[in-house]
C-alpha cells in the first residue's frame, strides 16, 4: 500500500478503506467494492455527496461538485497498491 503525499477530496477515504483491507489480510477491494461500501455506509468526515453504482459525486476544495467514475477510482486504486491491473 502507498500512501499518496497529497490527498484529493475522496482519496483519503479510500486510502483508509484500502488500508483497513489490506491491515485485516484481505484481497484488494475493487472499485465496485468500495462503492457498495460506501453506499451502505458513507464515509461522515468527507466531502462525497452522492454514490451511484458506478460512480461518486463529491465538493472538491472550491466547493466545485465533481464526480469520479468507476475507472478513476480503478485507477487511484492501482496508484496506491503499485499493481499493474485491477481485479
Amino acid at each position: 500500500l502507498i500512501k499518496p503525499k497529497r490527498f484529493t477530496v475522496y482519496t483519503e477515504n479510500l486510502y483508509r478503506f484500502l488500508k483497513a483491507a489490506y491491515e485485516a489480510g484481505e484481497p484488494r477491494p475493487t472499485p465496485q467494492d468500495v462503492l457498495d461500501a460506501w453506499r451502505t455506509n458513507k464515509p461522515t468526515d468527507s466531502c462525497i455527496k452522492k454514490i451511484e453504482r458506478n460512480s461518486l459525486t463529491y465538493t472538491n476544495s472550491n466547493g466545485i461538485q465533481k464526480s469520479a467514475d468507476i475507472e478513476a477510482i480503478r485507477k487511484v486504486i492501482l496508484r496506491m497498491t503499485c499493481l499493474k491491473t485491477a481485479d
